[in-house]
């Protein structure tokens, strides 16, 4: 039968097996031309699908049959890949492959809805995952569809619908030391020249553990008149095994930290003991070699063992520095600086700190544990 062409561009007919057929031809981003159609038994179901195929066009989006594992995959290659560190690639890899392909892989991108990625969420609730798994998988997927939303393949972000956000987070802080405690293990350690210069640093500090064992010496300028190490780098396992340097986790984790006298008194004995080159706390077999981040925390666990406290997770360092500073009245947002923080304590702004706040803030936490031990020995 002689096809219909109808207002909007397109026409309509009837192929040889008897079916209603809308075609039109459009032109593509690259200037490509394109015959796009749609078929149905009857008249009337075909012209709802021309409508919603005008809609769809009208919008800038152009009809895909790309499943979401073959965006993803492009995603992953073009866009996320170059962008992202090793360590937040692996993050991303995982959930990929754990939860996202397993059950929306297969789905054409241009009919997912915000029931799949609901039943995404439900699913991974019903095998036991955390809230804050599934929210992290969420981002992730949110991430590669906003990237197909901006390129006209999908008319919208089915993550972005109010029906499919992920379940809230309750908060589960971390557990700290005490100042107490804190100086309990800086005590215990003090014959052991590199495990105390190692926990000092950690307590004293509050450096993350990759930023810790990609120090180097030349970093650190603890005989300075206002000693100080630098933190330009930091330590992450790559996808598949080995370590790599790379850069902060953040803007603001590039920083200056001061150091008081209990950490340049630690670090200056360890540097005379070790020879002052190469990485900070470095591998066993060489100066140049990164130490093995498991071994790391096995020290760590170590040293509260040595002092009889109890186990509290390396990154709990972090947190104990910033409990003693809030509770000596230090600004959070000196905490914050200290840390290498972009937010601290539920702050959205805050100004910067100087440098002389900071070394208040290190004086203070130094004066905790000195504090702290003097009680200690008076009891």
């Amino acid at each position: 039968m002689a096809g219909r062409r109808v207002k909007g561009g397109g026409s309509f007919y009837v192929d040889s097996r008897g079916r209603h057929v809308f075609a039109i031809v459009v032109t593509r981003p690259d200037g490509r031309r394109q015959r796009i159609s749609r078929s149905a038994k009857t008249l009337r179901e075909v012209q709802v699908k021309a409508k919603e195929l005008r809609r769809t066009l009208d919008a800038g989006v152009m009809p895909t049959h790309d499943t979401v594992g073959e965006w993803i995959a492009y995603w992953r290659k073009h866009v996320a890949g170059p962008k992202l560190k090793p360590s937040t690639l692996a993050g991303y890899d995982s959930k990929l492959e754990r939860y996202i392909m397993p059950r929306l892989g297969e789905k054409r991108l241009s009919r997912l809805t915000s029931d799949d990625v609901r039943e995404l969420h439900e699913w991974m609730a019903d095998k036991g995952l955390a809230p804050a798994t599934i929210r992290q998988t969420h981002a992730i997927l949110s991430a590669a569809l906003k990237v197909a939303e901006d390129e006209g393949k999908i008319v919208r972000n089915p993550c972005r619908s109010r029906a499919a956000q992920p379940p809230t987070v309750t908060p589960h802080p971390h557990p700290i030391l005490s100042a107490a405690d804190a100086a309990r293990v800086l005590a215990a350690v003090k014959g052991v020249p590199q495990l105390r210069a190692r926990v000092a640093v950690a307590i004293l500090t509050g450096l993350r553990q990759g930023e810790a064992l990609a120090l180097k010496w030349g970093d650190v300028h603890e005989g300075d008149a206002r000693p100080t190490l630098r933190v330009r780098q930091s330590m992450a396992r790559k996808r598949g095994g080995g370590l790599v340097v790379g850069t902060p986790k953040s803007r603001r984790s590039a920083r200056e930290v001061p150091l008081d006298g209990l950490v340049t008194d630690a670090l200056t004995k360890w540097r005379e003991v070790s020879g002052g080159v190469g990485y900070v706390f470095a591998s066993p077999a060489g100066a140049g070699i990164l130490r093995d981040p498991r071994r790391d925390s096995l020290d760590w666990s170590m040293a509260l063992e040595m002092a009889g406290v109890d186990h509290v997770p390396l990154h709990g360092a972090r947190g104990t520095l910033a409990t003693i500073l809030m509770a000596r009245g230090v600004p959070d947002r000196v905490i914050a600086d200290m840390l290498g923080h972009d937010v601290m304590v539920d702050q959205k702004h805050y100004q910067h700190s100087d440098d002389e706040q900071r070394r208040e803030g290190a004086k203070a936490a130094g004066e905790a544990i000195k504090a702290a031990t003097h009680k200690g020995l008076e009891k």
